[in-house]
């Protein structure tokens, strides 16, 4: 009972924050297309022989009329990106080699021989939407901001374990999205646009992840950072359940880096929106996942030793992995508590059943606003309780890895 009224509260928690989220997100606007200044763009790359040329040719196939130079920061890599590289016949090309020296100071080596007042920054493994580029720049035009990134997806696949993960992203994104309404925005994930002088050698390598801690730099400097919501770019995602708790992991440790690199700043006053909204949502994630999963994985066992030792059909249990795994568990308590009054309401159904109607407007919203409608959409919503829990693990993991783990910034693949 004591477990189920933990779990009804931070359930009712994330009820409030849906609600945020979504009055937020209403307050969405469009920024004018009509500042298009000359560009560099910056590619940092390692290990990216399949993707590279593909990135390459998505920036070329852009709409964005004034991309002087591209610049393509081999770090280090082992396998064919090089040669993949020398292939590439544009005179707008530079390619630039480093010694595997990680992703924040190949970036600060590229943004030495920029030739632009303005940059575009965006991994190897991506590819940009023809009209992202002239999108992100919009917001610039504004002495204040220094810098703007866009929504970020997923590359399509038939693999379902990348599904969820657009899925998620998509979510994120529009967390995002309502913090950057709230004029607190703090991510630059993967893909951004800035003015060069304001991030000239201010990308650090004392965490792994360098996009949170730029983004804390520039706050920290006055400048707002910008989410557009139009401005999309699609990622390569991990195929592996192994790839994708590793990379989960990293995020974890770098953004608790992040956060500890810049404590005195999120808990001044100065941080504003920052200090009272974006930073303490990120780190409910880590409270809730250390909460919530051992909880969960206890109830889980619980069940599932009740059915082992118990004289039950298999359509029970058949019914009890879905009602945990599914969206047909929301609906089930529904039926056995308004119709067959089987269970009573308790504090945990009730915000199960409103955090759910809640969560599905959110998303429903969300759709309308990036305008990208996908039917694994549908599968991942469906099971995605069960990803929820995958990508849990390593966020309360990281919790203890970051005191032992050693800051760095040297990406492995």
């Amino acid at each position: 009972m004591i477990l189920e009224h933990i779990l009804g509260i931070f359930l009712v928690l994330l009820i409030f924050f849906h609600i945020a989220w979504i009055i937020l997100l209403l307050k969405t606007k469009t920024y004018k297309k009509n500042f298009t200044p000359v560009v560099s763009v910056i590619i940092p790359a390692h290990n990216e022989e399949k993707t590279i040329l593909k990135c390459f040719q998505s920036i070329i196939k852009s709409r964005y009329p004034k991309i002087k130079e591209i610049i393509i920061v081999n770090d280090g890599s082992t396998d064919g990106t090089e040669s993949v590289l020398k292939s590439i016949k544009d005179k707008r090309l530079i390619l630039l080699k480093t010694k595997h020296v990680g992703k924040a100071k190949a970036i600060n080596t590229a943004l030495k021989k920029a030739n632009c007042d303005y940059v575009v920054i965006l991994d190897a493994d991506s590819i940009v939407d023809k009209n992202a580029i002239i999108s992100l720049m919009g917001p610039l035009k504004k002495d204040k901001i220094a810098a703007s990134t866009g929504i970020i997806r997923g590359i399509k696949t038939s693999n379902p374990l990348t599904w969820f993960q657009d899925f998620e992203y998509m979510l994120s994104s529009g967390f995002r999205l309502a913090s950057s309404n709230y004029k607190g925005n703090v991510i630059l994930p993967g893909f951004m646009a800035a003015k060069k002088n304001l991030i000239k050698n201010s990308f650090s390598s004392d965490t792994m992840s360098e996009d949170f801690d730029i983004g804390l730099v520039l706050r920290k400097k006055g400048y707002e950072t910008i989410v557009v919501s139009d401005a999309v770019i699609h990622v390569d995602l991990p195929k592996s359940v192994k790839r994708l708790l590793k990379q989960r992991l990293r995020w974890g440790i770098g953004t608790l880096q992040g956060m500890k690199k810049h404590k005195k700043f999120i808990l001044s006053k100065e941080s504003g929106t920052i200090g009272r909204f974006s930073v303490p949502m990120q780190f409910y994630w880590y409270v809730h996942a250390s909460v919530y999963l051992p909880i969960m994985l206890f109830m889980i066992y619980h069940w599932y030793n009740y059915f082992f030792f118990s004289k039950v059909v298999i359509t029970d249990v058949i019914l009890y992995i879905l009602s945990i795994t599914t969206i047909y568990g929301v609906f089930n308590l529904i039926y056995n508590i308004f119709i067959a009054h089987f269970y009573s309401l308790t504090l945990l159904s009730a915000a199960s059943i409103v955090l759910y109607f809640i969560s599905l407007f959110y998303v429903a919203l969300l759709i309308k606003i990036i305008g990208e409608k996908k039917p694994s959409h549908i599968f991942s919503h469906v099971f995605f309780f069960l990803y929820s829990i995958l990508v849990f693990i390593p966020l309360a993991v990281s919790i203890i890895l970051y005191k032992i783990k050693k800051s760095g910034n040297v990406w492995i693949k």
